[in-house]
This record gives C-alpha cells, sequence and structure tokens, in this order.
C-alpha cells in the first residue's frame, strides 16, 4: 500500500495573507500580547510548595531570567511542577525580599542541567514595590 503526497499545497488567498503575517511579526507584535512589560532581571529567588499537603518538600533556589509585575521565568537545577502553586521569594536591590504566589505555567530543559520555569503571579506587583525593588 503506497501513499503519495501532493507536492503542490494550494491555499486561499487569507491562509497565504496569514502566513505573511506570521512571517513578518517583530517583537514589538509580540510584546503588545503581554500585559506588563518584562525585564531581564538576575535575582536570587526561594521556590517552595504553597500546598501544605507538600510542606515538607525542599525549598528549591534558582535565579531570575526576566521579571514582570505579573510573573517571572526562572532558572532551576529541578524542575517545578506546571499547574502547582508555589511560594516564591525574590530578593531585591532593597532591604525586603519581594514575597508573592505564584502558579507555575511551564517548565522546560534549558540550556545545559537547568530547567527553566514560568510563573504567573496571582496577584501583580504592585508597581512602586516592583520600581523600588529593582
Amino acid at each position: 500500500m503506497s501513499t503519495e503526497v501532493n507536492p503542490t499545497l494550494q491555499l486561499d488567498i487569507d491562509q497565504v495573507a496569514f502566513l505573511n503575517k506570521l512571517e513578518q511579526q517583530i517583537q514589538e507584535d509580540l510584546t503588545e500580547i503581554r500585559a506588563y512589560e518584562r525585564m531581564d532581571i538576575s535575582a536570587s529567588v526561594a521556590i517552595s510548595p504553597a500546598d501544605s499537603s507538600r510542606a515538607g518538600e525542599p525549598t528549591m533556589t534558582g535565579t531570575t531570567i526576566n521579571l514582570s509585575r505579573g510573573g517571572c521565568m526562572v532558572s532551576v537545577s529541578n524542575p517545578p511542577r506546571v499547574g502547582d502553586h508555589y511560594r516564591i521569594q525574590i530578593q531585591s536591590d532593597s532591604a525586603n525580599p519581594i514575597m508573592t504566589f505564584a502558579r507555575c505555567v511551564r517548565a522546560m530543559l534549558g540550556k545545559g542541567e537547568v530547567f527553566e520555569a514560568g510563573f504567573q503571579f496571582f496577584t501583580p506587583l504592585e508597581l512602586a514595590e516592583f520600581e523600588t525593588a529593582f
């Protein structure tokens, strides 16, 4: 039984326009869909489960890759569980670290033996707190 693939793909004008738009997207287009601007900030971070049933698990430590008022991307040696809730403490330039709660929205293998994990804060950081911290 053989299957042949048609080497010519017929697209209508709307499909071609959509593909052209995708090819031409630039960083500003992608930034527009975000609620808060990301800043490349490298700061120490401690991540621990927010669920009391997981209270005995060790705290993960790592470094932020980027940070916004609505979330952060971190580099850690062990992957957090996507969908789980965490208490996140970010060491800032000010005397007081930022402490907040977040849900892990993604985790993937980064460069080398580290993982990159994205967190969405339950409540966006206050602008004044964010600006004075960094």
